[in-house]
C-alpha cells in the first residue's frame, strides 16, 4: 500500500505530478484503505489474542502459516490498489479544492473506532497483556493522534497533517524499539547459555 501511495502521490517522485497517472482521489482512497485496513487487521489480531490466547500455531506450521498469510494479503493489496486507481472517479470524493470532505472524515472516524477498540481490548479484554501488546497500545495511541491531527488540519500539507505524519512515525518507532529490545534480550540469553560452566 505504501508503494501504491508513493506512485500515485503528486510530487512524491516527480515535481508536481504523480509517477503513475491517476486521479488525486486515487491517492486519497489508497491511503484510506491502507490506514483502515491496518487498523482492522490489528483489531482482529488483538481480538484473537484476547479471546483465543491458548490457540497457537505449532512450530512446524509457522512457515506455512506465514506463506499463507502473505498469499492472502498481497493479492488483496494489489486488487484494492488497481480498483482504486481505475475506479476512483466512481468512488465518493475524499478530497476537494477546499480540503478533506465529509466522506473523508467518516472514513477517518472508522479508523479511529478500530484503533480505540484495539486499545480497549488490550487493557480490558486481556487478563495479562504481554509487553508486546502494551507497546502496541502505545503505537496505536500515536496512530489515533495522527488521525485526529490530520483531520483537524483539514487538508494536505497543513500543520496538523504534517504533525500527524510525525505522530505516525513515532508509532512505528515504538514497535521497532520494542522488537530491538526483544532481539537484544534473546542475544544476551544466548550468550549467557554459551558462556556457562563447562564440564571438565
Amino acid at each position: 500500500m505504501s508503494l501504491a501511495q508513493v506512485l500515485t502521490f503528486p510530487g512524491a517522485i516527480l515535481a508536481d505530478q504523480p509517477l503513475m497517472i491517476a486521479s488525486r482521489q486515487s491517492t486519497a482512497w489508497i491511503f484510506a484503505t491502507w490506514v483502515n485496513g491496518y487498523a482492522l487487521l490489528t483489531l482482529i489480531a488483538v481480538f484473537m489474542e484476547a479471546r483465543f490466547s491458548e490457540a497457537r500455531i505449532s512450530r512446524k506450521n509457522v512457515r506455512v502459516a506465514t506463506v499463507a498469510g502473505l498469499g492472502a494479503v498481497l493479492p488483496a493489496v494489489l486488487t484494492i490498489s488497481l480498483v482504486v486507481v481505475l475506479k476512483s472517479d466512481q468512488l465518493p470524493l475524499l478530497i476537494s479544492d477546499l480540503g478533506f470532505t465529509v466522506q473523508s472524515w467518516l472514513v477517518r472516524y472508522l479508523c479511529i473506532a478500530f484503533l480505540y477498540a484495539s486499545i480497549a481490548l488490550i487493557f480490558f479484554g486481556m487478563r495479562q497483556p504481554s509487553d508486546l501488546y502494551l507497546w502496541l497500545s502505545w503505537a496505536l495511541t500515536a496512530l489515533v493522534f495522527y488521525n485526529v491531527l490530520a483531520a483537524v488540519g483539514g487538508a494536505r500539507y497543513s500543520i496538523g497533517w504534517s504533525s500527524g505524519r510525525l505522530s505516525w512515525l513515532l508509532s512505528a518507532c515504538a514497535v521497532f524499539v520494542y522488537l530491538l529490545g526483544q532481539f537484544a534480550r534473546q542475544q544476551r540469553k544466548s550468550i549467557g547459555q554459551h558462556d556457562g560452566p563447562c564440564d571438565n
